[in-house]
């Protein structure tokens, strides 16, 4: 039995393949994949405009230096603050590139079966996958919840899902 946080897969004694099942996991939506497209293309240009202003800056130092030192100082502070800026826009925008591959994952395992979230149609969904037959056995609707709350009760089977933030639903399991 080999798994993951979204495939389930299972080999025979003799080696060979007895099912391998993939189960989609669920995507930021449309408007958060945006934000975070438009998030990384600003980021990318205050970084850059930040790395080219510090750039301008360290040429001048060294004919600033010369004229005066107590402005020379300035100058390299405010290199080192555009160098900062730069630096901290480049982290933004790597952190917003980054949200783009996440998956939501709240799977969950225990002897018998799999909970693997996934979505299907608009719906995400837990389903409770079987580790013998590697079909899915039971569904519970989390609706838009991307991040589910919820505990496995292994020895009655029932799962216990805080609906909303508030409501403590419990499902039983086949």
């Amino acid at each position: 039995m080999l798994y993951s946080s979204q495939n389930i897969a299972k080999y025979g004694y003799d080696g060979n393949l007895l099912f391998n099942n993939y189960f989609p996991a669920p995507r930021e939506s449309g408007f958060q994949i945006g934000l975070n497209i438009a998030g990384a293309i600003l980021m990318a240009f205050v970084a850059a405009d930040s790395y080219y202003s510090a750039g301008q800056i360290a040429k001048a130092e060294g004919r600033i230096r010369a004229d005066s030192p107590e402005w020379s100082e300035f100058a390299g502070q405010l290199k080192n603050a555009y160098s900062d800026q730069g630096d901290d826009a480049a982290d933004a925008m790597m952190s917003a590139l980054n949200a783009l591959k996440n998956r939501k994952k709240a799977s969950e395992s225990t002897k018998d079966y799999n909970l693997i979230m996934t979505k299907r149609d608009k719906n995400i969904e837990l389903l409770q996958v079987s580790k013998s037959t590697g079909e899915s056995e039971g569904t519970i609707i989390l609706g838009r919840d991307r991040d589910p709350v919820y505990a496995i009760d292994q020895i009655l089977g029932h799962v216990y899902y805080l609906e909303s933030g508030k409501n403590l639903v419990a499902y039983k399991l086949n």
